[in-house]
């Protein structure tokens, strides 16, 4: 197995700096699997709301797809990015 750190590729719109460090596992004839995601506050500042409002729509099902870890949850990137491109609206459309 080789462990490769990868930075993630979004920036918090607060601070302007590198959000989380990514680890991926890849093995020979597997594809790679990411193992760090973001977490709720993160997830936030890459949304631009409020890490309240991102609970307020999780819990009325109308937020990101997550991930449950324990009692924390955490967002991976492409399920932001997911999420971004589905409610992003058309001028005039």
């Amino acid at each position: 197995m080789v462990r490769i750190g990868v930075k993630a590729q979004f920036t918090s719109i607060h601070k302007g700096s590198p959000m989380s460090t990514a680890v991926v596992d890849t093995q020979a004839g597997s594809r790679p699997t990411l193992l760090a995601a973001l977490d709720e506050v993160e997830a936030a500042a890459v949304l631009g709301v409020h890490p309240r409002t991102l609970a307020n729509w999780r819990c009325t099902g109308k937020g990101p797809r997550y991930i449950a870890v324990g009692r924390r949850r955490v967002y991976r990137p492409e399920d932001l990015s997911r999420f971004m491109e589905v409610h992003a609206v058309e001028p005039g459309s």
